[in-house]
């Protein structure tokens, strides 16, 4: 017994013995885990450095000792407390660094608020001032105390609603957003005949704000004013421009009633930005922007001119409504008649919303151009009927999803319209998916047509020239181009190098069996032509890629604009014959075809080709409404809201003041 004790006594000395080391084992295990973890967080609370580059304040509270500011900064937000014994000024954005939650310095972020001139993917250009962007710079906009990011798009040339906040690098770091009141566009100007939008000379006049004939002199003067200059010209006084040894010249003098001008005296030079607006609120006559057809244009709105690429550059800045009555004669049809202006009106309209939201020209400081490239403007004066068309649609933009879409428009259908995505496409994605789902595929004629893709349909449609559609009474609804052989065989190797250079993408070469790699173009072209075919179409016919067999191998050509180009040589001998039998010139379509809806017929021999004759339709990119075909509409009793239904499909007609 005495022994069984003592075995139960030793046992229980060991089993406690184990006991407390395994319990000192737990708390040095403990404490070596707790350790780091409470020194990680001593650390992140006291010492870790946090620096913050143009934070964005989002909220902000205050008590009797502090100033609490949330800012928003990359994709985080974070309250920092300041003592209001530092004085801070108020600013929309702080340059801070922390120490854990300790404050070590704040400042305010130097914040430039102005017009925006210009806008790119690395710079801001603001009246007086250039400002960097930096790579990871935000747009944002504040919402119920939250930083939304926005596109850079929101940022609108000509407005001044927004804060660019620098780092102490003097790089912009994030750009506030808030929304401008939407009422005049910036329309880059071109020369006389619309070519380019480089001048040498400018010649400008107030006018009074009359319809008709144009009373010279009779307007109440100009203003023009730049850095070193402030001059106002009286009623009468003309003004001229004048770019010469990288300076401007500002002239004053008289302008005869054959627009000559005669100098009187020298105002100033000067290398920035002038800008000329009219004492009263009448339109400008700008005499050496005579268009061809000798209308002088009158401008309402004001002008900038600037020096840029060695030459002058014109923006007139004017209300979107004024800037319509001269968009819409120049472009509709002038046989149409209310219900067709005012269709016009809201196209129009949408459009240059449409272009000024999309950024396109941004970095050439204006919205739209007052080419095709855009819409053309001030080709033609306008007229009461076009003024109380704009005037009843006022406002109202074509919309889908609440959202103003891409309006295209163009003069002539070939009795379909084509889908958005055949016309304009990078890629095979692009032709996969249609991007605009308002501009799909529209047959207009009578006859039921699903799809022109297939080149026996296409050739059969695009030689019937009886076929009956809205626009069929048009001259150009259906065309025959016959090209002189010679001039085709000399024009295909030079201008197929031009195309290559600026598309190298859309050029392939056989490799294998059926298998097309991207092709090497060489100067001198491909060799001697054999054959020549289009290979692909889209479903409303529209030319998507050429084959060329050569004996140098088999080519793809891709995109309708490359095709034209080789296809057609600028020679005076390429003649057109439209559907009224009449026959003129390919040079005066800039040497190139209507449209890109036609069907390629040619005869070959002995391993040449014979003779090749286009037979196409329509005039212009045959997506979205035709012009002409809108008088069509109109005459058949249409309504400008049921015409503007034809052509865009899913489309709600709204105010755009409530959407932007």
């Amino acid at each position: 017994m005495i022994l069984l004790r003592r075995r139960r006594y030793r046992s229980y000395t060991y089993s406690t013995r184990f006991s407390k080391w395994n319990k000192t084992k737990r708390i040095i295990l403990t404490l070596l885990i707790a350790i780091p973890i409470i020194s990680a967080v001593v650390y992140a609370l006291f010492f870790y450095p946090v620096k913050i580059d143009c934070g964005v304040v989002v909220d902000r509270k205050e008590s009797s000792k502090l100033i609490k500011l949330k800012l928003s900064y990359g994709d985080r937000t974070r309250w920092i407390h300041v003592d209001k014994k530092l004085n801070i000024p108020d600013s929309p954005g702080y340059n801070v660094f922390l120490k854990g939650n300790r404050l070590i310095s704040i400042s305010p972020c130097k914040t430039y608020i102005g017009k925006v001139l210009s806008r790119s993917s690395d710079k801001i250009e603001l009246e007086g001032k250039t400002l960097s962007l930096a790579t990871d710079v935000r747009f944002i906009t504040i919402e119920d105390k939250k930083a939304v990011n926005v596109s850079p798009n929101k940022v609108i040339v000509g407005y001044s609603t927004y804060k660019f906040l620098t780092d102490n690098n003097g790089m912009v770091r994030s750009v506030i957003v808030e929304k401008p009141e939407i009422s005049y566009v910036r329309v880059g100007i071109s020369t006389a005949d619309l070519s380019s939008l480089d001048h040498t000379k400018l010649e400008f006049l107030s006018k009074t704000e009359r319809s008709g004939n144009i009373n010279l002199g009779s307007g109440k003067g100009l203003q023009i004013k730049s850095t070193n200059i402030d001059y106002t010209a009286k009623g009468t006084e003309a003004i001229q421009l004048v770019y010469e040894g990288d300076v401007i010249k500002i002239i004053s003098g008289e302008m005869g009633k054959d627009y000559t001008f005669t100098p009187k005296q020298q105002i100033g030079t000067t290398k920035d930005r002038i800008y000329i607006s009219p004492v009263s609120s009448g339109p400008t006559l700008i005499p050496t922007l005579t268009r061809p057809n000798r209308y002088v244009p009158a401008y309402y709105g004001s002008f900038e001119v600037f020096i840029k690429d060695k030459a002058m550059r014109l923006i007139n800045e004017v209300d979107i409504e004024k800037y319509l009555r001269y968009v819409v004669p120049s472009e509709m049809s002038p046989y149409a008649k209310a219900e067709g202006y005012k269709a016009q009106a809201v196209a129009a309209r949408t459009y240059v919303l449409s272009d000024m939201l999309s950024g396109r020209f941004a970095k050439s400081g204006f919205h739209v151009d007052d080419t095709t490239l855009s819409q053309v403007y001030n080709n033609q004066p306008s007229k009461p009927e076009v003024d109380a068309a704009i005037e009843q649609t006022k406002g109202e933009v074509l919309t889908y999803k609440n959202n103003i879409i891409d309006a295209k428009y163009y003069s002539t259908s070939s009795g379909v319209g084509a889908p958005f995505n055949e016309i304009w496409y990078n890629n095979k994605k692009d032709l996969r998916k249609n991007s605009e789902p308002y501009l799909t595929f529209k047959d207009y004629t009578n006859s039921g047509i699903k799809d022109l893709s297939d080149d026996k349909a296409a050739s059969d449609f695009f030689k019937d020239w009886t076929i009956k559609a809205y626009d069929s009474d048009e001259k150009l609804f259906r065309w025959k181009v016959s090209i002189p052989v010679n001039d085709f065989y000399n024009n295909v190797n030079s201008a197929i190098y031009e195309r290559y250079k600026n598309d190298p993408k859309s050029f392939k070469k056989k490799w294998y069996f059926n298998i097309y790699r991207q092709a090497n173009i060489a100067k001198n072209g491909i060799g001697n032509i054999q054959d020549i075919f289009i290979s692909k179409r889209g479903r409303a016919g529209n030319v998507l890629e050429m084959t060329i067999v050569s004996d140098t191998g088999t080519y793809k050509v891709e995109k309708e604009r490359n095709i034209k180009k080789i296809l057609v040589p600028r020679s005076d001998n390429v003649i057109l014959t439209n559907k009224l039998g009449k026959e003129e010139s390919l040079k005066n379509y800039g040497y190139s075809l209507p449209s890109g809806f036609f069907y390629l017929d040619r005869y070959t021999s002995g391993g040449k080709i014979r003779s090749i004759t286009l037979y196409g339709g329509g005039y212009g990119h045959g997506v979205g409404m035709s012009q002409n075909a809108v008088v069509s509409l109109e005459r058949a009793g249409k309504g400008y809201r049921d015409i503007l239904l034809t052509f865009y499909d899913g489309v709600e007609i709204k105010d755009f003041r409530s959407i932007i």
